[in-house]
């Protein structure tokens, strides 16, 4: 039995139990999430440009980085530090600091009792304050952009297939991956920003990509089996997935900007997942679907 029979077989007896595995996830995400905003009032972190607060950037080589890490931590409750590098020799030239319910001079203040350096030169020491009315209502402008877009996808699907079902499962496809990509950024301690809130509008186009090709494939196309066109579908849009993961995977690796890093992890995430939303549960509603309606 060749590979591609042992597929058919496979999907041709257990679409059904394979279409729950993503819901399952689905529905474990939900409850994680659940959890962390029941604990912290809110699913995920958000950093200083969207809740208000300070960000400094201190260029200055040879700090120990751990030291002023476990320093500012022990003195902030709501901060995170990252070390600069120069993007050739990747030797260390500074430290980033972001960091909430603080004044400019009291950060300042802190900072001059770890490190020696001029507060005064602009090209040393840069901080830059974000009100919290400000980020507070740059957070809300950037999820009301999110919605439309996915609604505007929504209706997009639906205008093109006509028919409830199909459209179904390509929206749920795009919630899921996005509520996974939610759920694993927030455990790993991603921080919200604009950049990671593009991403997630990004997932909403790299996720229904692939569902839109099998759905058309499957059950607008008439030529050879409904099994067949699954897996030309399935070729066609995994080598899609695979090659975008890739990529991002290797600017995720190579980038030298957080908000790169958090863009391309989150993109990431959601592309594994709709792996499995896509070729589990959508490919599992479509047969589902095709044999009701005598689709062959």
């Amino acid at each position: 039995m060749t590979f591609k029979e042992s597929l058919f077989r496979i999907y041709e007896e257990h679409y059904k139990k394979l279409l729950l595995i993503p819901i399952v996830i689905f529905v474990l995400c939900l409850i994680i999430l659940g959890v962390i905003y029941a604990q912290t009032g809110s699913v995920i972190d958000r950093d200083v440009s969207l809740k208000g607060g300070i960000e400094v950037t201190l260029l200055k080589e040879n700090l120990d980085f751990d030291d002023i890490e476990n320093a500012l931590m022990q003195e902030y409750s709501d901060v995170s530090v990252r070390e600069l590098t120069n993007p050739l020799s990747r030797k260390s030239v500074g430290i980033s600091i972001q960091v909430s319910d603080v004044s400019e001079e009291e950060i300042t203040k802190f900072l001059k009792t770890k490190i020696d350096f001029d507060e005064t030169n602009k090209d040393v020491y840069a901080p830059r304050n974000t009100e919290s009315e400000f980020g507070e209502n740059f957070y809300k402008s950037l999820l009301i952009v999110v919605l439309i877009g996915f609604i505007l996808m929504a209706l997009s699907v639906i205008i093109a297939f006509r028919t409830l079902i199909p459209s179904i499962a390509v929206i749920s496809a795009a919630v899921m991956d996005i509520v996974f990509a939610l759920t694993v950024a927030s455990l790993i301690g991603i921080k919200l920003d604009g950049g990671a809130i593009v991403a997630f509008l990004l997932v909403i186009g790299y996720s229904v990509d692939t569902d839109i090709l099998l759905t058309t494939k499957m059950i607008k196309r008439k030529e050879d089996t409904l099994m067949e066109r699954m897996f030309g579908s399935m070729k066609t849009g995994l080598t899609m997935t695979i090659s975008a993961i890739v990529a991002l995977s290797v600017g995720y690796f190579v980038s030298l900007s957080s908000t790169l890093e958090n863009m391309f992890l989150i993109i990431v995430l959601a592309l594994i997942m709709d792996i499995l939303t896509t070729y589990f549960t959508n490919a599992g509603i479509l047969i589902w679907y095709a044999k009701k309606k005598g689709i062959q």
